[in-house]
């Protein structure tokens, strides 16, 4: 398997053999397995992160950080791309709220007469003063919290340079190891490189690094954790050429979903998951 499913299989097991409650009990009428303090680093100059031994959909990743990077609380978005994964939080009119995106491009906006762009800031900073430790991105607005269907789970994110390589620190409250997080760094990993293509000079992706405070994964799914588990043991053959992200010339403010593709991507097995609400 690839460096990164390795790690990724490792998480897997560490939230499975160390976990601090077998059936936790949770805002969900779901009880899960919970371990609260884990991580995953990923490197960028790898392969793009996307599992092999597992189907993964890039048009889902591609669509969501296309709505977190427009700002929108909508999710018309992905209704009209045939994507449910926010289907079961959304209100009659498809509205979540101050989410992800509106605190990205409008923070401030719903309580303050003027709002404050966090994308274009981090940018700029990132461009005129690479070397800083203050570009930083929060997306939790005490605030707004009261009126979000649901508060970020990846609730604010750090940027580094070193070595002319852009990494970024994800730090999440709460992550569904199995459903949710491949898809989360596969999105952190596009934004990335796309950061790196919009300021057009020296950098390249770096290193991605998530802190996950309560890493768990409901019981509904542990079926097809064991059987994804079990089918790692085998191994599987690991393509000569990795996946890898094209085009490479978009840029984070302009690219479209459907012109974005993984190369030489070829998954093994499909597991059915339920997103559990």
């Amino acid at each position: 398997m690839t460096i990164y499913e390795e790690e990724y299989v490792n998480l897997l097991h560490r939230v499975i053999n160390y976990a601090d409650e077998t059936y936790k009990k949770n805002r969900t009428k779901s009880k899960c397995i919970s371990k609260f303090g884990e991580s995953i680093s990923v490197d960028l100059q790898d392969s793009f992160p996307i599992l092999i031994g597992r189907k993964m959909y890039p048009k889902t990743f591609f669509t969501e950080l296309k709505w977190f990077i427009e700002g929108e609380t909508n999710i018309k978005r992905f209704k009209d791309a045939g994507i449910k994964i926010w289907d079961k939080w959304a209100d009659t009119k498809g509205e979540l709220g101050p989410v992800y995106g509106f605190q990205l491009r409008k923070w401030g906006g719903m309580s303050h007469k003027y709002s404050f762009d966090q994308l274009n800031n981090v940018l700029y900073n990132l461009k005129y003063n690479p070397l800083s430790r203050r570009h930083v991105v929060t997306l939790w607005n005490p605030d707004d919290i009261d009126d979000m269907i649901l508060p970020p789970c990846y609730h604010s994110f750090t940027f580094n340079v070193t070595n002319d390589k852009l990494n970024c620190h994800v730090t999440m409250r709460s992550s569904d190891v199995f459903v949710g997080l491949p898809y989360d760094i596969a999105l952190f990993a596009t934004m990335v490189k796309l950061i790196c293509n919009t300021l057009k000079h020296k950098l390249k992706p770096g290193r991605l690094y998530f802190s996950l405070t309560d890493a768990h994964m409901y019981w509904q799914n542990m079926d097809a954790i064991q059987e994804y588990l079990e089918d790692m043991k085998t191994g599987y053959h690991v393509p000569s050429i990795l996946p890898h992200l094209h085009p490479n010339n978009v840029d984070i403010y302009s690219f479209k979903p459907e012109d974005l593709e993984i190369f030489n991507y070829a998954p093994k097995n499909s597991y059915k998951v339920e997103v559990v609400e």
